[in-house]
């Protein structure tokens, strides 16, 4: 064998190699995806969403341990159906979004469930407070399209939301549900 072909031949392996390490990288369809929170106030639940966020994802159902996710959420982008609540979801009581404009969610473990349902260990972090959390979620793959309905719960006061003496502690619910539901493509 000739060393062009040899050098050739090691180019291709290589190559080869390095797409096998990675997991797939998804681009996600912001206007076909919500994230969104299920919270109690003053006995009634109300839905929520966050209409800006951006998600970096790479992931392969076949190689979750190289699978990784990177979310960031703007705060500010807080949308409840109601000015008044939503305004004062962005003062300095709960989110601050002047001083913490940004949440996160990283998460670098994920492990098989069942048959097409995940669990992805990551950190919140929210107000400068990270917590780790499990994000439970079912994924659907068809060509390169994939469609993702997840669901993670957390106390709010564990990230300072909502804890100074002038909100009432029994009026919202210390327990909210996050709710992802995602198309992305590969």
């Amino acid at each position: 064998m000739s060393l062009l072909a040899k050098v050739i031949t090691s180019i291709v392996l290589f190559l080869f190699a390095y797409t096998n390490a990675l997991a797939d990288t998804w681009i996600i369809r912001p206007e076909e995806s919500r994230l969104g929170l299920i919270v109690t106030q003053q006995g009634a639940e109300f839905e929520a969403i966050f209409e800006n966020f951006t998600a970096e994802i790479e992931f392969d159902p076949e190689q979750l341990q190289k699978a990784h996710v990177h979310v960031d959420i703007d705060l500010a982008s807080f949308k409840s159906e109601n000015d008044a609540r939503d305004k004062e979801a962005k003062g300095d009581n709960w989110f601050s979004t002047a001083l913490h404009p940004t949440a996160t969610f990283e998460a670098a473990q994920f492990r098989v469930l069942e048959d097409g349902f995940y669990e992805a260990k990551g950190i919140l972090t929210i107000l400068g407070v990270s917590k780790s959390v499990a994000l439970q979620f079912s994924l659907e793959i068809e060509d390169d399209v994939a469609n993702m309905q997840g669901s993670a719960s957390v106390v709010r006061t564990d990230f300072n939301i909502g804890t100074s003496a002038q909100v009432e502690s029994k009026a919202v619910g210390q327990d909210v549900i996050i709710e992802v539901s995602l198309v992305a493509d590969r």
